[in-house]
């Protein structure tokens, strides 16, 4: 039973709009008939009556999401939706929740590799430290044959060295015309170093080859960043750098690419699109945290963009069936949510499960739950789809199967466009 201020009178007006209250509600504006002007006690009764009634919904409407595949869409078409959470709220809350998780650990997993690898960059120096101070003894026939393949191996790459020789006779090549010999220049008194010591180290060989190599691709980018101010950053930071990552073997193939299309005569060929792009791989390339925050960024308003595509699926493949686009829309909605939801849990249990040492230790298991979550969010999308459209077993599967082809394929280049979008 309501208390007396919350009966609906016949001769009372709405205190929002003045119209005359034929129920619990103003029929025009849908103020409830009811006030603050008494006892705190039912105020705060209320309050948490209607807080409940929120949280009852919200678990009504997971619990028929995730157990009872396309009955929540169904239950929208049929206009049975009182009892259930509207599917934008639900899809942008999932979606929100899902993408704020993923750029968190993302972020923490790209702060603990950049520790990591400072921690290896230090080992690695003190390591050649403390060969450096300690030199091993060489024979003469040793060194001399080691200095018999650096120069073959030196003289075969265009102006990279004068010769092998005079640099091991104490001569540093600095080649002060060129803007990208800095690493070069490095490598070239740490071998004269090396040498003034009696130190052979045919590992060397393999680093002089690499440096030379660079510095035939940063001519290609000297011509190729003519025009661009910060061509000479771009260099030489290729130049100090280990060239690790994938996003630098992609800049290397595509550099290697160039060279063969168009040979060293042919660079002012190239695209102003494909420079850009090469452009934005380097830069990518020593700035990747940077480049992975700003594509999960643009994450949640690509997969919002990309809801009218999914309906426009699923409307080619119900052709026949007269279910509108709105429901059509409330079901792609409802399927988006879904898997957001799953995956927010998978994100969840493989913090838990990496911080307790006993499942920690267990070989695969992070793996075979984001497998077991990953097979559930396909076999719960083709039950809903099933139960959603009313088609029998095979036709639903061969209509899912086109689904998830189609889908997948636009959600790869959607992906794709925006990381050229973000490197732009």
């Amino acid at each position: 039973m309501t208390t007396l201020e919350q009966q609906p009178s016949n001769d009372t007006k709405c205190d929002n709009c003045g119209e005359e209250l034929l129920g619990a509600f103003c029929w025009v504006c849908g103020q409830k008939d009811s006030h603050y002007n008494r006892s705190v006690f039912k105020v705060i009764g209320d309050f948490f009556k209607e807080m409940f009634d929120v949280d009852s919904r919200v678990f009504t409407t997971l619990s028929t999401l995730f157990f009872r595949p396309g009955t929540l869409s169904v239950q929208f078409r049929d206009n049975k939706r009182a009892s259930y959470v509207t599917p934008i709220r639900l899809y942008l809350f999932s979606s929100l929740v899902f993408f704020f998780l993923f750029a968190i650990t993302t972020r923490s997993q790209n702060i603990g590799e950049e520790r990591s690898s400072e921690g290896n960059e230090a080992s690695q120096a003190e390591i050649s430290l403390t060969q450096h101070d300690k030199p091993p003894d060489r024979s003469q026939e040793e060194i001399d044959e080691y200095l018999t393949s650096i120069r073959s191996l030196v003289r075969a790459e265009e102006g990279a060295f004068e010769s092998a020789k005079s640099v091991l006779m104490g001569r540093i090549v600095t080649l002060e015309s060129d803007p990208w010999s800095e690493r070069i220049f490095e490598i070239t008194d740490y071998l004269q170093d090396l040498v003034s010591h009696g130190v052979s180290d045919w590992g060397l060989i393999e680093e002089i080859q690499q440096a030379e190599e660079a510095h035939r691709r940063l001519r290609v980018l000297n011509e190729l960043f003519q025009d661009d101010p910060g061509t000479r950053t771009l260099g030489e930071a290729i130049v100090r750098s280990r060239e690790q990552g994938e996003l630098l073997n992609m800049v290397k193939i595509m550099l290697s690419w160039i060279d063969d299309q168009y040979g060293d005569e042919g660079f002012r060929e190239v695209s102003g699109f494909e420079k850009r792009v090469l452009g934005g791989l380097i830069n990518a390339a020593h700035n990747v945290p940077e480049f992975v925050d700003d594509v999960t960024e643009n994450l949640p308003l690509m997969m919002f963009v990309l809801l009218p595509i999914f309906v426009s699926i699923l409307s080619l493949l119900s052709l026949g069936k007269g279910i509108r686009v709105v429901f059509q829309l409330i079901f792609a909605m409802h399927i988006h949510a879904l898997a957001f939801i799953t995956l927010t849990v998978e994100i969840l249990l493989s913090l838990i499960f990496s911080i307790i040492p006993v499942v920690s230790n267990i070989p695969y298991v992070i793996e075979i739950i984001i497998l077991l979550l990953f097979l559930f969010i396909l076999v719960h999308i083709y039950l809903s789809f099933k139960k959603f459209y009313g088609s029998g077993h095979f036709v639903s599967l061969m209509k899912f199967f086109v689904l998830t082809l189609v889908y997948g394929l636009v959600l790869a280049i959607s992906l794709l466009a925006l990381a050229i979008f973000v490197l732009l």
